[in-house]
């Protein structure tokens, strides 16, 4: 097993706001950085992003584990 910890450093989304807002409008996001939104209950989300400039990898984590 490969163990290769990353250090990220994210904008924390956790208002409704600041989720419609999301990536939208921003020209570049570093290998380094992300955007971790909070969620109060676990459920079926779907992600859509006006105006992305720029391709995005989704991670799904409940209770500090990757879950897909």
């Amino acid at each position: 097993m490969l163990d290769e910890r990353v250090r990220v450093a994210v904008d924390i989304v956790d208002t409704p706001a600041l989720r419609t807002q999301g990536l939208s409008g921003r020209a570049v996001l570093a290998d380094d950085e992300g955007m971790l939104f909070e969620f109060e209950a676990p459920k079926v989300q779907s992600f859509w992003m006006k105006d992305m400039r720029f391709e995005i990898d989704i991670v799904w984590i409940r209770d500090a584990h990757i879950v897909g």
